[in-house]
């Protein structure tokens, strides 16, 4: 296996177990962080455990580019640029609407929006170097 395969599937497990995290957490910190008292601090700490598993995100992207080629960290820089537009244009669109009466959406959907736009851009940058 070459090195650029091996990054990239240290790279592709490392991501997908901080996503699996994240999820999990997000899915079991609602309940959990709920059932406390409003105001108490075990309250905020289970509401932000899925932070844990976006830092591990992050890690393994900045692991990704120390250890990738030249070329792979490209295509990572072009998802990521695609990513951070379109989540931008999406925040953007949803809060005009908000401000012209629209409904109100939480901010905990930006993460899954630049979730999806990285992989549309992962996707658009493997097929425009292929």
């Amino acid at each position: 296996m070459t090195t650029q395969a091996k990054s990239g599937r240290r790279y592709l497990i490392r991501f997908l177990t901080a996503a699996a995290l994240y999820t999990v957490l997000m899915f079991a910190s609602i309940p959990l962080s709920e059932a406390q008292p409003e105001g108490s601090i075990l309250r905020y700490v289970l509401a932000s455990t899925p932070v844990i598993g976006l830092v591990l995100a992050a890690w393994a992207m900045w692991k990704y580019v120390q250890e990738a080629d030249e070329f792979q960290a490209r295509k990572l820089l072009d998802a990521l640029a695609i990513s951070l537009a379109g989540t931008l244009l999406v925040v953007f669109v949803v809060g005009m609407i908000q401000l012209a009466g629209g409904p109100q959406l939480s901010w905990v959907w930006v993460i899954p929006v630049w979730g999806l736009f990285l992989g549309v851009g992962a996707a658009a940058a493997n097929r425009k170097y292929r």
